[in-house]
């Protein structure tokens, strides 16, 4: 295995856990003709969830736009996104993980990848691009596991030169139904 080596101090551990107790999971129907990330990121905070991980499959899009990973040229990280590729569609969403949760200014945010086959059968995947995907009329369901007493917040991370998630805890009477 390659160990891959950030420009930044190395975190210890680099693994962070805030435990909770486990919350119930359920399935949340996302209806068609609205952006995938705007659309899920409106229907947990409808339900009360501020964090979650979420489960997606099946189901097509139109457009699909992503990023995927590539070396930085610059050297400030290790690697960066790509330019965005922006799929017409359909596309059929094969499978997705998210993470929901909220950025440094407290605002709603979700990350995602996806695996999906584009409207000539290839497999294609990457990194979804909030605005950039737009469910089909038929909808999509996705699969809720909230984080309960625990909460994902993004904050710059000194190792990577990115601002990721990093797990603390939900404010009080945060907890998801």
């Amino acid at each position: 295995m390659t160990r891959i080596r950030h420009p930044g101090p190395e975190k210890y551990p680099r693994v962070l856990v805030e435990a909770s107790a486990p919350a119930a999971e359920f399935r949340l129907g996302l209806a068609g003709g609205q952006d995938l990330l705007t659309g899920l990121e409106t229907a947990l905070s409808a339900r009360g969830v501020t964090s979650a991980t979420v489960a997606l499959a099946g189901g097509t899009l139109a457009p699909f736009t992503f990023v995927t990973g590539i070396a930085d040229p610059t050297g400030f990280r290790i690697a960066t996104h790509s330019e965005p590729v922006r799929l017409a569609g359909p596309v059929l969403l094969i499978a997705g993980a998210a993470i929901f949760g909220h950025d440094e200014d407290g605002a709603r945010k979700t990350h995602c990848h996806a695996v999906l086959c584009d409207a000539e059968g290839r497999v294609r995947g990457g990194h979804v691009v909030a605005g950039g995907c737009m469910i089909g009329e038929e909808g999509l369901a996705v699969w809720v596991t909230p984080t309960g007493a625990a909460a994902f917040e993004v904050a710059f991370d000194d190792e990577t030169n990115f601002p990721i998630f990093h797990p603390a805890r939900a404010p009080r009477g945060s907890a998801a139904p």
